[in-house]
């Protein structure tokens, strides 16, 4: 009886675990393929963005928003890649490495994307 009550048991562990590996594999594909999706309609946004940077414009205000939906962009693009990044460690199909980092570069990022946030809270 105590072999049959394991072996059960021991079916029911392994039953729970496929249901765990097909839920996070499922997971997995739903993530990457929406991430795909975003890169495309950003990717236009993007270029969009450059070219309105190199055209003229008709004031400084115009130039600045240009300016922050380029940075905008770039952040979005940045996040993307990140998330992508990381569904490849959780697949175990991506290495990590160091790589140098800009602090500043991020915080003057960080302050172009919301400062139309705080002017509009004043």
């Amino acid at each position: 009886v105590r072999s049959t009550l394991h072996a059960h048991e021991a079916a029911r562990a392994d039953m729970r675990e496929q249901r765990e590996a097909a839920a996070r594999t499922a997971r997995a594909l739903l993530i990457r393929s929406v991430l795909h999706d975003l890169r495309s309609p950003l990717l236009s946004i993007s270029v969009i963005a450059h070219e309105l940077g190199g055209a003229t414009r008709a004031s400084a205000h115009e130039g600045q928003l240009v300016a922050t939906l380029k940075m905008c962009a770039s952040f979005m693009e940045s996040l993307l890649s990140d998330m992508l990044d990381w569904e490849r460690i959780e697949a175990g199909r991506m290495e990590i490495s160091l790589a140098p980092f800009h602090p500043a570069e991020l915080l003057r990022g960080a302050v172009a994307t919301f400062a139309h946030v705080g002017k509009q809270k004043r």
